[in-house]
């Protein structure tokens, strides 16, 4: 790869996107040194249907221009990797996302992305892309991958996009199909991500709209299908519960939540998932599980069913199917999002024409502009394909808009919010477990058929749903920890008159200050949690990653980050939108903390505390400390960004036989409290830590 300055350095490919098209890429480097270059991220192993959509879509392109040239002499790259949970390394899925994105774009300076598939995998990429590459996801389908009311425009695109609708279409249908069958009490479980809530949180609001009563709802952990069976049998307990509706993008956590309702002699009762099942994995486990048992398998079809978006009855997709089936042996209608992934490759080649002809080089925000002159309904609809390719790099060419037409449907998106506005059809497993059937509702009688790809019409036409905001918005965080420490490490202590020795804890409520609701995230502080912060050394901490410190470095005791998921209270589920992103990166980060001794350094928190603290400046002036709280989510670049906006005060142990006691009182609101002691001078003594909130944040963490 060059930079600006013309100096080019030897790229060490990763295993993880060694795939690349044309495929002899990484042994002839300078054959594609002026090469515009696509990057393209799945998980190989649950996308490969996708995988497929896209290479026949990216083949398609490379057919628009000449061998090794196709726009202005240039050659076209597509570079792909493999974001799949352990895929011949020891990488979590999040860490594959991170590390494949971060190789695209800073090492090959990939500019723009077809994928991820998943919400929560697009939410980690463009986390950390921070606005420097375009995402196009034929899949991702959760609402807060944009914040709430975003407003878009030419001089603002948005980076990420998607050949999809949203969830909150869904939501609306699978709302439709409980209120045709008169299903009333249904439950609803659902995997405690942004997928998995954006449907969950929403269906539940609307059934409440509509019913009066709130549906018994509970969550479960991202990678920990172990935990369903408890989690259904709790539910289902109730004999009133009628249904049950499911959602996981994990076909892991399908199967477990599919053998639990047949083991717990609950298979009679309707099973309801999302477009996340409509996958050709699951069809093929099922087939492991029932091992051509026919009355099992005729139990199952007429257990479950499903939503997922529609597509299109048209040539354009009839051939697309035939040709997918044909070149590369994939059933376009096992996957809900084949067509969507071909769209999606042409869309990513569009914007790279569009941005070549019209756009400052390596701009973007050019790229994005590019997506924003497909959907003028004005015009007449011009083929996303090799078909309709001269006509639009004649019209992108001249900076004219264009009205595509995908394989996956019309494309149309809105100005505003850079959306679609797709139907949504409800879909059974065939009887063989071979594909999926779309079921054909009569509206006069309510009756259902069902066939392979009929359309059951734009969930825009389902009537007014109400309104479906969420309870409350946080707009304040707080943040408190506590926990022992022997000088080394993190301790377990007991507190006075108890010989239970618990953990810490690091807590973060996120409050909507006008309603006083709160949202919970409470990590375990222990000796197995925790792995030292390394940006603290020789008693100091980088003045540079200190927010609001502006000398080179600052006097510091020691540093933690913190391993692990937090604990989620109940009331999270009321979050809107915005405080479900919110609560998503919190989750995703690994938060830190640390203790520093107060100085001018830290110009707010001491300028603040001599003239206002409320127990008076000189009744802790030798007591109180800095409490450092550090996260890498909510920084520019992804570095650690430390805050300093907590007091916190250190107290004995009055005893350290075979159990430690602090002489801290949970029993006692007073800050601090008389037995704090006296840290003047001292480095990094051994006692128990109280880190309270002396400042909140705004969200999100400004």
């Amino acid at each position: 790869t060059c930079q600006s300055d013309g100096y080019c350095a030897k790229v060490e490919q990763i295993s993880r996107c060694e795939t690349t098209n044309p495929p002899d890429f990484w042994d002839n480097p300078r054959a594609y040194g002026d090469a515009f270059v696509m990057g393209q991220m799945f998980d190989f192993d649950a996308d490969a249907s996708k995988l497929a959509a896209s290479e026949l879509a990216f083949n398609d392109i490379l057919e628009t221009g000449s061998s090794n040239a196709w726009l202005d002499g240039r050659p076209l790259v597509q570079i792909t990797c493999n974001y799949e949970n352990n895929a011949g390394d020891l990488l979590t899925e999040k860490e594959a996302v991170e590390s494949v994105t971060d190789f695209l774009i800073d090492t090959m300076g990939v500019e723009v992305i077809v994928g991820p598939a998943g919400s929560q995998d697009s939410l980690y990429a463009t986390n950390l892309s921070n606005e420097r590459a375009l995402f196009i996801s034929p899949s991702a389908t959760a609402e807060v991958l944009k914040p709430m009311d975003s407003s878009f425009s030419d001089d603002a695109p948005g980076f990420f996009w998607r050949t999809t609708g949203t969830d909150a279409l869904q939501s609306k249908r699978l709302e439709t199909y409980l209120r045709d069958t008169e299903l009333n009490n249904v439950a609803i479980l659902y995997q405690a991500n942004i997928y998995g809530r954006g449907i969950g949180i929403t269906l539940r609001d609307l059934r409440e709209q509509h019913t009066g009563v709130t549906p018994a709802t509970d969550t479960f952990e991202i990678n920990s299908p172990s935990s369903i069976p408890g989690k259904i049998n709790a539910l289902l307990s109730d004999e009133s519960i009628e249904a049950l509706v499911f959602v996981s993008d994990s076909t892991d956590d399908l199967i477990q939540a599919i053998t639990t309702m047949r083991a717990s002699a609950y298979e009679t009762m309707p099973l309801l998932l999302t477009d996340s099942a409509a996958k050709t994995e699951l069809l093929t486990d099922l087939q492991a599980y029932t091992g051509g048992n026919a009355e099992l398998e005729a139990s199952i079809v007429s257990q479950i069913k499903g939503t997922k978006p529609s597509v299109p009855s048209s040539v354009q997709y009839d051939e697309f199917i035939s040709r997918l089936n044909s070149l590369h042996g994939v059933d376009a209608q096992t996957s809900a999002f084949t067509a969507h992934s071909y769209d999606a490759t042409w869309l990513a080649a569009t914007a790279l024409l569009y941005a070549h002809e019209n756009e400052a080089p390596h701009d973007i925000s050019g790229l994005a502009r590019g997506l924003r002159k497909l959907s003028d309904t004005d015009q007449a609809p011009i083929e996303l394909s090799i078909s309709g390719w001269n006509q639009l790099k004649s019209r992108l060419g001249s900076n004219e808009t264009v009205n595509i037409l995908g394989t996956s449907g019309d494309l149309d998106y809105d100005p505003t919010t850079e959306e679609l506005t797709m139907s949504v059809d409800l879909w059974t497993i065939a009887e063989d477990l071979t594909t999926f059937d779309i079921i054909v509702e009569d509206d006069d009688t309510g009756t259902e058929d069902t066939e392979g790809t009929e359309d059951t019409g734009d969930m825009s036409d389902t009537g007014d749903t109400g309104d479906t905001n969420l309870l409350f918005s946080p707009d304040e965080i707080q943040i408190a920890f506590k926990h022992g420490y022997d000088g080394a490490g993190i301790v377990n202590v007991a507190y006075s008159g108890s010989a239970s020795t618990p953990d810490g804890d690091f807590s973060v409520s996120l409050i909507d200050s006008t309603t006083g609701e709160q949202c919970g995230l409470r990590w375990t502080l222990n000796s197995g949690s925790v792995t030292p912060d390394l940006n603290f050394t020789n008693d100091q901490l980088s003045g540079g990653l200190v927010d609001g410190v502006n000398a080179s470095y600052v006097n510091a005791w020691y540093g933690f980050i913190i391993n692990g998921q937090p604990v989620v209270d109940q009331n999270c589920a009321n979050l809107d939108s915005d405080g479900q992103l919110l609560m998503s990166q919190l989750q995703q980060d690994s938060p830190g903390f640390g203790y520093a001794p107060i100085s001018a350094d830290f110009s707010g928190l001491y300028t603040n505390m001599v003239g206002y603290h409320p127990a008076g400046w000189s009744t802790v002036e030798d007591k109180v400390q800095v409490g450092l709280v550090s996260f890498t989510t909510f920084s520019s670049n992804g570095s650690r960004m430390y805050y300093p906006i907590n007091q916190t005060f250190v107290y004995k142990f009055v005893s350290s036989n075979n159990i430690s006691t602090t002489s801290w009182d949970p029993t006692i609101t007073t800050i601090p409290q008389t037995n704090t002691m006296s840290t003047a001078g001292l480095r990094n003594p051994a006692g128990f830590y109280v880190s309270d909130v002396y400042f909140n944040f705004e969200t999100p963490f400004q």
